[in-house]
């Protein structure tokens, strides 16, 4: 017989877990005088079946069912639906991979691009938006706020600054090639943005202030230097942040606009 502690340390897990699994129906150990838990032999194939489930992505309650009641046809669905669980995995990470690589590279070029413009053919986004003004838009979190947060990290914090008043918001966004991978749906909320032909910068920000009209200001001037017109309005992605050699933090953002 063995205590919660040893089988916990066995399988490289917390005796938390353990209990969760029991008060889950998963696994009844035996209870000694004092409210001790035990685990036999058969506990811990029991639990070695568990954890393979748990890996090949099954919900708790299609392990408890394929444990305790499930027949044939149960057996086979349950199958179906963690390979579909999977097989969404494995596009997502690949996604992922896909977006740290493109933040690496723009991270090692950043001196190249800092408040310099290059022509590029952006990809299409849908935005949406979550803070404006420092306040959130819709508290209760509409449909689409809601599937950006589920698609994070793929989806990105966006900022944007509206051609027309200047103002600035913070939102997420998503290649619309990676919405549609994913399987996501194109909400009415969404923005979408795909003008292939932009002008794409780097900015920084230092210290609390994030970004600002100030901050962007060098675009503005570049506009009107080269009698340019914007077309759209200026979006982005934002980076990352990281801290300065006086330990202040600075935010990395990309934006892009089209004239």
């Amino acid at each position: 017989m063995y205590k919660i502690k040893e089988i916990a340390k066995l399988f490289n897990i917390s005796s938390e877990l353990l209990r969760y699994y029991e008060r889950f129906g998963l696994i009844k150990p035996r209870r000694e005088e004092g409210g001790y838990r035990y685990y036999n032999l058969e506990h811990i194939k029991l639990l070695t079946g568990i954890l393979r489930f748990r890996k090949m992505n099954f919900t708790l309650a299609e392990i408890k069912k394929l444990l305790y009641e499930a027949n044939y046809e149960d057996c086979l669905k349950a199958y179906d639906d963690a390979r579909a669980r999977t097989e969404f995995e494995i596009i997502k990470q690949q996604a992922i991979l896909e977006n740290v690589n493109y933040i690496i590279d723009k991270w090692k070029n950043m001196e190249d691009s800092l408040y310099k413009f290059k022509k590029i053919k952006a990809e299409a986004i849908v935005r949406v938006a979550m803070v404006e003004e420092e306040h959130i838009v819709d508290a209760q979190f509409a449909s689409a706020q809601k599937q950006m947060i589920d698609l994070l990290p793929v989806s990105f914090i966006s900022p944007l600054i509206r051609k027309e008043d200047h103002t600035i918001e913070f939102g997420y966004a998503i290649t619309v090639n990676d919405l549609n991978r994913l399987k996501g749906i194109m909400y009415d909320e969404y923005s979408l943005y795909e003008f292939e032909d932009c002008l794409m910068t780097m900015v920084k920000t230092v210290g609390y202030d994030r970004l600002t009209i100030d901050s962007v200001e060098f675009i503005f001037d570049y506009l009107k230097d080269n009698n340019l017109e914007l077309k759209s309005d200026i979006w982005g992605y934002t980076l990352g942040s990281y801290m300065d050699e006086n330990n202040v933090d600075v935010r990395v953002h990309i934006l892009y606009f089209c004239v």
